[in-house]
């Protein structure tokens, strides 16, 4: 089934490809990292999510805050806490341009967890925390479907 998945999304960036349609190459890109990702194979995920930021750059901004989010994610899983803390905030500033409210909420959660899981100033992770509530709040979303 991978391998199938994988084959329709190279089929689909190649024809992007040929028809010079960025976005669509951006969207294929980022299909194949999150198979990629999916299957725990981190290495070609982020490979791959680095060359959908290329794609994206000129067509998506808010796909863009996308592939920042998964990159962070893994980057967060391989506990290098730095560097996925960079990537949500990136990834932050784009969702409260573009008011992508459950972006926003998701993203300061994931800050959040990332602050508490390795022992960071809690009082920094708890505004995270609160922040992500309150967005949600105004966004209609139930504080349970919030928390992790």
């Amino acid at each position: 089934m991978l391998f199938r998945s994988l084959h329709y999304y190279f089929n689909a960036s190649n024809i992007a490809e040929k028809l010079n349609d960025s976005l669509n190459m951006g969207y294929a890109y980022m299909g194949i990292g999150n198979i990629y990702s999916e299957n725990k194979q981190a290495e070609n995920a982020k490979t791959i999510y680095y060359k959908a930021i290329d794609y994206f750059s000129t067509s998506s901004e808010i796909a863009m805050s996308w592939i920042y989010n998964n990159l962070a994610t893994i980057y967060d899983s391989q506990d290098s806490n730095d560097v996925a803390l960079m990537w949500y905030k990136k990834s932050l500033i784009i969702k409260k341009k573009h008011n992508d409210w459950y972006g926003i909420l998701f993203t300061n959660n994931n800050i959040g967890e990332l602050i508490t899981q390795n022992g960071g100033d809690p009082k920094l992770a708890l505004s995270y925390f609160l922040n992500s509530l309150k967005v949600g709040k105004a966004a209609g979303v139930e504080k349970e479907q919030i928390a992790n």
